[in-house]
């Protein structure tokens, strides 16, 4: 990091999920904005001296807070990554929610996980930040409503953006036909409802086998080892970037349950790749997916319609991936570090 910056990005270059996926793709694209105003720069608190991964989890925790404090101290303005404040810093500091669930739904999470989550949130607001970023209309309102203090703040709704494919389409090789649903092994992700309607939809004819993507989350185990043992359903963990960006062009179409995301990337990756999508109608997919996915309204029945709808119409995988492409291509990183910049420039008064 140099020390002339005026903006410090801090992030975890490692996290998993979307606030991984935040934080390399608003990262890189801040760095290669026009030269303005203000100088940026990234520091990566998942690296420790000389650029070694800093793995151990109470090694991270200090590296997170005290090593951190000690880079930031000629920064102007330091922007937070995600909710957790770096709580010995005095720096001016813009704080990013992606979700509030570990306060609207904590049997989602271990007990220790929600209380450190609900206890740095709460030090963030009583360091009072310049500016919050919330990834989503949906998450600005949920942030309000559980914790009405953040109302007094400047909540600015910047949306992220959607990496495009790592190469240009390609035919896809021969092979299992299946449709793929991308996200952490959790209760969150509703997994077993959807396993329901796939074991339903294959009873009535569907061919085409469920290639499950992702990583065992909180409570997540007894689900991963019943979605391994069900018939037609392939769990993938550990995937590369370059292999989830081939699973998503093999696929016939994305399907994400999920009962609650803060902005969701999954569905927009699919999209901008030509992948048609269904996924939940209400939350964040009516701002983010709207009427260019098949949305489906919570029962069994209708995830089982939904699936052998694409299943069985080329001619609908079509129209739905097309509208798909156009959706997903509103979502880009460059006009997130765009909007970002500005806040950045409104906050210190050189706009």
């Amino acid at each position: 990091m140099s020390e002339k910056s005026d903006i410090v990005f801090v992030c975890d270059g490692s996290a998993p999920g979307g606030i991984g996926r935040y934080a390399r793709g608003l990262g890189g694209e801040l760095l290669r904005q026009p030269a303005g105003r203000l100088r940026p720069s990234i520091l990566d608190t998942s690296l420790g001296p000389g650029g070694r991964r800093v793995i151990r989890p109470l090694r991270r925790v200090y590296r997170e807070q005290v090593g951190t404090a000690r880079e930031l101290t000629s920064a102007r303005l330091v922007h937070l990554a995600d909710y957790r404040p770096v709580v010995p810093s005095h720096r001016a500091f813009v704080l990013t929610v992606h979700d509030v669930f570990f306060l609207t739904r904590p049997d989602w999470y271990p007990r220790p996980i929600r209380l450190y989550k609900k206890a740095l949130l709460h030090v963030a607001l009583r360091k009072h930040p310049a500016a919050v970023i919330c990834v989503s209309q949906a998450t600005r309102e949920a942030l309000v409503a559980a914790v009405p203090g953040f109302a007094g703040i400047r909540l600015e709704v910047i949306h992220p953006g959607v990496e495009p494919p790592r190469s240009p389409a390609e035919a896809t090789p021969a092979g299992d036909t299946y449709f793929v649903t991308v996200g952490t092994i959790e209760p969150r992700r509703n997994h077993l409802a959807l396993l329901e309607a796939f074991r339903r939809a294959r009873g009535e004819g569907l061919q085409a086998r469920w290639r499950v993507v992702g990583g065992v989350g909180y409570h997540g185990a007894p689900i991963a080892d019943e979605l391994r043992a069900a018939d037609g359903v392939d769990v993938v963990t550990g995937a590369t970037d370059e292999e989830l960006d081939a699973t998503y062009r093999g696929a016939l179409f994305a399907v994400t349950p999920s009962l609650g995301e803060g902005f969701g990337f999954p569905p927009l990756e699919a999209m901008a790749r030509g992948v048609p999508v269904i996924c939940p109608a209400g939350g964040v997919f009516d701002e983010t997916v709207g009427d260019a996915g098949v949305r489906v309204a919570g029962s069994a029945d209708s995830w089982t319609d939904a699936l052998l709808h694409l299943g069985h119409r080329a001619d609908e995988r079509s129209r739905y991936a097309a509208a798909g492409a156009r959706q997903a291509g509103t979502f880009s990183w460059d006009r997130a570090a765009a909007a970002t910049t500005r806040l950045y420039e409104e906050i210190l008064g050189v706009a």
